[in-house]
């Protein structure tokens, strides 16, 4: 966010819609506001659809062997055999996400029907089962998904209500140059316990009113 501007705006417009551009204070209650709140919740799906913290879910077959179909092909998986989902890959599938599958692009999430209706209208977009895989899916799913929903819908509303985050410079760097040094540092990320950038320590925020 701090070296995309364009979609910090993205996110306020929305912000503004809901709250009345009331930085401290609004009529609604929350319980009423999260609904929609769109945007917000589409930085979230698209933070998760490229850096999700969990990478593979491990899945075991039963006792007897299974058949599967792919692509027009059988497959026979032997019994207890231990299958390793590939989180990453499926939700950066170009052939269902597109060219850009690689960009960070939380605008993908949203239906607007025009310019006519405005952000009312807005709707997130909800991808086939087996495409977006950030909280699992099927009667495993995980049982922290809403929660995790409201607690950073509510972060992105509190902060971005009234302050925009922006990166450090380092001695003659310009705009595009700090750009692509955070691009290069969240790029830069390994698998630890989970999915972690190896040296968030290059990229220094600040956030300011506004």
């Amino acid at each position: 966010m701090a070296s995309k501007p364009e979609w910090q705006a993205w996110i306020r417009e929305e912000l503004d819609f809901v709250f009345g551009g009331e930085a401290d204070g609004s009529e609604e209650d929350y319980g009423k506001a999260f609904p929609k709140l769109k945007r917000c919740l589409a930085v979230m799906y698209e933070t998760l659809r490229l850096y999700g913290p969990v990478v593979f879910i491990p899945k075991v077959t039963g006792d007897n062997v299974t058949e599967i179909e792919s692509e027009g092909r059988s497959y026979s998986i032997p019994p207890n055999t231990t299958i390793l989902v590939n989180v990453t890959a499926l939700n950066t599938d170009p052939q269902y996400w597109g060219s850009d599958s690689l960009t960070w692009k939380p605008g993908r999430w949203i239906h607007s029907p025009g310019k006519l209706v405005g952000i009312a209208g807005e709707e997130m977009i909800q991808p086939p089962k087996g495409r977006f895989l950030a909280w699992a899916s099927g009667p495993r799913i995980c049982p922290g998904k809403k929660f995790s929903q409201v607690e950073f819908v509510a972060v992105m509303a509190t902060l971005f209500r009234r302050l925009r985050v922006v990166p450090v410079k380092n001695q003659g760097e310009n705009e595009d140059d700090v750009r692509r040094r955070i691009h290069d540092t969240v790029e830069d990320s390994e698998l630890r316990m989970t999915l972690s950038m190896k040296h968030s320590e290059r990229i220094k925020l600040v956030w300011e009113e506004g």
